[in-house]
């Protein structure tokens, strides 16, 4: 992803592919069920709107969960619309302060903070993801949030409990 330095970054058609492939194989091969999320949107404005840096990031995991018949939420395109209807100014109280190494604060465009957490988290928790399982029937699977913890002011972890059912 950019933005973690040379040492750090991956490429949406090489590296972060493979590692997702991995991610999936691994899971797999302990009998879990995988389900792919895309990337959540950076809260970057252009003329009133999200301008994506991760199009092509979720776009390679949309394309690695159809080849690789994993169930898939589009948080990506979920917080995209989710932050567009919300608009840039009220979209910065989803963020938390970092150090800006000058011995003050910027805000993070990327990350969220605790009120971010409580809004983006469901969002995410209520998108359904589908995909074919390893016998080809249909499943759909629901995410429901079961806690939040609370590890400091700035940041809440979201536990997520995972329930499938057989389409009819």
């Amino acid at each position: 992803m950019p933005g973690k330095g040379p040492e750090r970054e991956t490429e949406p058609e090489t590296t972060y592919t493979q590692f997702m492939t991995r991610y999936v194989t691994e899971a797999r091969a302990i009998g879990a069920q995988p389900i792919l999320l895309t990337s959540l949107t950076r809260r970057r404005f252009k003329e009133g709107r999200i301008d994506s840096d991760l199009v092509a990031y979720a776009d390679a995991v949309k394309r690695l969960a159809a080849q690789l018949h994993v169930p898939l939420i589009d948080l990506h395109r979920l917080s995209i619309a989710l932050i567009d209807s919300m608009g840039q100014r009220k979209s910065d109280d989803l963020g938390k302060m970092k150090p800006d190494g000058k011995g003050g604060e910027v805000m993070d465009y990327t990350h969220l903070g605790e009120k971010g957490s409580e809004v983006i988290g469901p969002a995410g928790c209520r998108g359904t993801a589908h995909g074919r399982s390893g016998t080809g029937s249909l499943r759909r699977f629901f995410i429901t949030p079961v806690t939040l913890l609370h590890s400091d002011k700035s940041q809440i972890n979201l536990r997520l409990r995972l329930r499938w059912f057989r389409n009819g």
